[in-house]
């Protein structure tokens, strides 16, 4: 958190993850964010698990990843972007 690897804006440690808007069971752990590519990292909060999806991707099978930047990510769920 201190060397800022994923380039959130407020990365103090104590501040818990944020949850993925939209993403109902999901909680966004990371971001990186680049001109070519960008990636988020999700994890799956009924299962645990923890995986890398590219935009374009759907999360765990659920909601397609439409958006990365340094401040978050996107999902669009149920036709609505979160």
């Amino acid at each position: 958190l201190k060397r800022n690897l994923f380039g959130v804006p407020s990365a103090e440690p104590g501040e818990g993850p944020k949850v993925a808007a939209g993403g109902g069971d999901l909680r966004l752990r990371g971001v990186a964010a680049s001109a070519e590519r960008s990636f988020a990292v999700f994890e799956n909060l009924e299962s645990g698990e923890q995986n890398v999806f590219a935009v374009g991707d759907k999360v765990f099978e659920g909601p397609k990843l439409v958006a990365v930047d340094a401040t978050g990510a996107d999902v669009l769920s149920r036709g609505r972007k979160r």
